[in-house]
């Protein structure tokens, strides 16, 4: 993994926006929206329902300068997310709306819905409203072949709704599913929206048939305004059909062997594979899980005990599974709506490991420069057998497209990161081959490079030592030689 740091104008110039109207904006991590909501009465209430993360903050406007003063209120989510005030009555307001640089998402790009106004009333005419108690509740009946079991769901209806004149203008509708969105369903066009979906007019129950028994559920009654497409969602519920699961063929895992596998595209997607830990692997056990391209999750299971999860992630991770006796699954979930390559390896510990010790510091320090070379320092692991190697790449294309938005698959060839322009400058390892060795730190010059220029200098790191031996991205950087000489 490799981090830049691109600077971007903090904010475009705000533009007014009025109350009582659903608007539907772009924003992004770099360029964040920026809103003059007006002058608040003496009730302001609002209202973001987000196609993605993204962070809001409500400021006082500063009148002088049109730019933000003091925080009101901010909040940073995917789901709808309201602010109500009784206190800011002739204050102009100013909202900033970003998306979250800390989405899991391959375009960091989101949508959102604002309105805000001065009256509840105007925002349930947008909105459906929703009761008081926004439970649902379920009960189930087994089916007559005893290999399903139906549910009957039912919940509570509004009275605005329930008084409404027109009764097809609202849907309710259940969406179930093994897996829990982490998507908003504000958002009509997210991947949620393919699962298995039911919706009836203004009535209070639906049933569902068909579920699997043992199995758990997610869920989820929503209702839609078909005159502004606009949802609102009841309470989600986690239910477990009754009767006993009848479990699929997973398959095993091997001590030592490395595993590629594909996990199928869409979001919740998840392969699982058991491993019997014994011996040495039962009090410690290492697990390497290297995703080519895009986030996704792990959890670690001992039967229905959760031993280990992981937040999304993409690229390398190590786990380390204390006192995992028995048989160990190991689920691997998307977190892309493409399909993710995954590389999986468990053992006995890093000397087994076919990925070498990366150090706590992957820092790397241009020393010194000239016009055609660069001196470049770096910080190695205590593993003698690893060996570092830098190749070099002259930057033509665009950076920003590059980095941001493509999403390379790393395990395409056997060197993660590089491209079949890039030529191998040298490889290094603290057993010599260097210009200078001290403890804990590598250094070489690179010499040859195109005078005026940016060279893209990536380093890979691999243990010399094992059969299955395989390179991970240590740390890529770009070196500016003199246009004087």
């Amino acid at each position: 993994m490799f981090l830049i740091l691109l600077a971007f104008p903090s904010v475009i110039s705000s533009f007014s926006f009025p109350s009582d109207e659903l608007n539907t904006f772009t924003v992004s991590p770099s360029q964040p929206l920026k809103l003059s909501m007006g002058e608040a009465s003496s009730q302001f209430l609002l209202s973001i329902s987000p196609c993605g993360i993204i962070h809001w903050k409500l400021f006082k406007m500063n009148r002088d300068s049109s730019e933000e003063g003091e925080l009101i209120a901010g909040e940073e989510g995917e789901g709808r997310m309201t602010f109500y005030s009784s206190k800011l009555n002739g204050v102009d307001l100013l909202l900033v709306v970003s998306s979250s640089s800390s989405s899991s998402s391959s375009s960091s790009n989101s949508s959102v819905d604002i309105i805000h106004s001065s009256s509840q009333s105007s925002l349930d005419e947008i909105y459906p409203s929703l009761p008081s108690d926004s439970r649902v509740f379920i009960s189930f009946e087994a089916n007559s072949s005893k290999l399903s079991v139906d549910a009957l769901v039912h919940w509570k209806v509004s009275r605005s709704i329930k008084s409404y004149p027109n009764p097809s203008r609202y849907r309710f509708c259940i969406l179930s599913s093994t897996r829990q969105f982490d998507s908003s369903l504000s958002c009509p066009s997210s991947s949620s929206f393919s699962e298995n979906i039911q919706c009836v007019d203004t009535r209070n129950q639906m049933e569902i048939k068909d579920l699997k028994p043992g199995r758990s559920y997610f869920i989820t009654v929503f209702i839609r305004d078909s005159r502004h497409a606009t949802i609102s969602s009841y309470d989600t519920i986690q239910v477990t059909v009754p009767g006993e699961r009848k479990e699929r063929s997973i398959p095993l895992l091997m001590e030592g062997n490395l595993n590629h596998l594909e996990i199928p595209a869409g979001r919740g997607n998840s392969l699982s594979y058991l491993f019997q830990s014994k011996g040495q692997t039962a009090k410690r056990a290492l697990l390497t899980v290297f995703s080519c391209s895009g986030y996704i999750r792990i959890s670690v299971w001992r039967g229905k005990k959760l031993l280990k999860r992981s937040e999304a992630f993409t690229s390398f991770r190590r786990f380390a599974i204390l006192n995992g006796n028995g048989k160990l699954r190991i689920e691997i979930v998307n977190d892309e709506n493409r399909p993710s390559p995954v590389r999986i390896w468990i053992g006995k510990g890093n000397g087994d490991s076919p990925y070498a010790s990366l150090p706590e510091d992957t820092s790397v320090r241009v020393i010194r420069r000239g016009c055609d070379w660069a001196d470049i320092q770096w910080f190695r692991s205590s593993d003698p057998n690893d060996e570092y190697c830098v190749y070099e790449r002259k930057e033509t294309s665009n950076l920003l497209d590059q980095v941001v938005g493509k999403m390379e698959n790393d395990c395409s060839n056997d060197i993660p990161h590089l491209s079949p322009l890039s030529s191998l400058i040298g490889c290094y390892s603290h057993k010599g081959n260097t210009s200078e060795d001290t403890i804990g730190i590598l250094q070489t010059t690179v010499t040859g490079l195109p005078i005026d220029s940016t060279v893209r200098l990536d380093i890979v790191v691999r243990p010399s030592n094992r059969s299955i031996a395989q390179s991970l991205p240590y740390r890529t950087l770009w070196v500016r030689t003199d246009s004087s000489c």
